[in-house]
């Protein structure tokens, strides 16, 4: 027993920066007397391609903490491994297996999932991207009991917030890890208090699918609306990134505005270049105003830090590719 109650055995499930913002808070929690962890296989990266470990096991290693990286979960050896360890929670958050209904089961409270959307909406893969991309004023976290369906469990606890005109994925996901670190810590009191947690069931009919991202949704298309391209650039950094062609360049795009101003100018031409922004005409007579770029090879750099260097081939005038043709 805890101060608070009875104290937990925690296992928990992730691997990306989400999961690490969130296991640093189930550190400090007064309620878990046990922490484990399970993560991806260290993976290739880098120009060197040599492994890597991620961000929640170099935690984990730092905090000395139990460690597994299984390449399935299916393996009877692997559910044997985690039914000795008597656990009262598996947590998940963005961890990228599915866990089978043998493990859903084997927690005395179940399987508790951190999903960034307000489920039912954007179900799947990459729920913040996808709501960026659609261009939703307001996005939110769900913590939810875990069934084996795809982000179907009943919802245990929800909180939403704004998505800001300069919000990127990387930003929001930030934002969004504090609104679920807040759920967790509430929800783990709860159950070290011995109280059930209430539950509220999906409604089916409001569900919407987030699809995987794949790296050819980064090219940029100029005849679509400056609006639709900023939300592109936005869901895609920090990955894949959104790109446009220039001398056989792929020219890399991580930060933008939509200007208020129309153009009667062609998609894709260069309208002019000054300290506040790149701006380029788009579908509908809309403007993009570019931020922050990136040639290849070369690190990001300001639109404001091109001003004054005579070698920039993007000037007013420029016509940009138009539409643009994937390489």
């Amino acid at each position: 027993m805890s101060f608070y109650g009875m104290s937990l055995r925690i296992l928990f499930a992730g691997t990306p920066d989400f999961a690490l913002w969130h296991l640093e808070e189930l550190l400090i929690h007064p309620d878990i007397s046990w922490l484990g962890v399970l993560t991806q296989p260290d993976k290739r990266a880098g120009r060197g391609m040599s492994l890597q470990a991620s961000p929640v096991k170099n935690l984990a290693l730092k905090e000395d903490l139990w460690i597994r990286q299984p390449t399935s979960l299916n393996p009877p050896e692997i559910q044997e491994t985690l039914s000795a360890l008597q656990l009262d929670i598996i947590i998940v958050v963005a961890y990228g297996l599915l866990l089978p209904e043998l493990i859903l089961n084997i927690p005395t409270y179940g399987c508790i999932n951190v999903h960034a959307s307000l489920l039912p909406a954007w179900r799947g893969a990459a729920p913040v991207q996808r709501s960026i991309l659609a261009n939703e004023p307001i996005t939110g976290i769900t913590l939810m009991q875990m069934d084996k369906g795809l982000d179907t469990g009943d919802i245990l606890f929800q909180d939403s917030l704004t998505i800001h005109p300069l919000d990127t994925t990387e930003t929001l996901l930030q934002r969004l890890s504090k609104l679920g670190i807040l759920g967790l810590n509430h929800l783990i009191h709860q159950l070290a208090l011995g109280y059930e947690l209430s539950r509220t069931v999906q409604q089916e009919e409001q569900a919407t699918y987030a699809l995987k991202i794949k790296k050819s949704e980064g090219l940029i298309q100029w005849d679509q609306p400056a609006q639709t391209i900023h939300c592109q650039i936005a869901a895609f950094n920090p990955w894949p990134i959104a790109w446009f062609e220039l001398n056989d360049q792929r020219i890399r795009c991580w930060k933008s505005l939509v200007h208020s101003k129309s153009t009667t100018c062609m998609p894709g031409e260069v309208i002019s270049i000054d300290k506040e922004g790149l701006y380029i005409a788009c579908g509908n007579n809309t403007v993009l105003t570019l931020l922050d770029i990136q040639w290849p090879g070369k690190r990001v750099v300001s639109v404001a830090d091109l001003v004054n260097n005579l070698n920039s081939p993007l000037t007013a005038g420029l016509k940009l590719s138009y539409p643009n043709k994937a390489s």
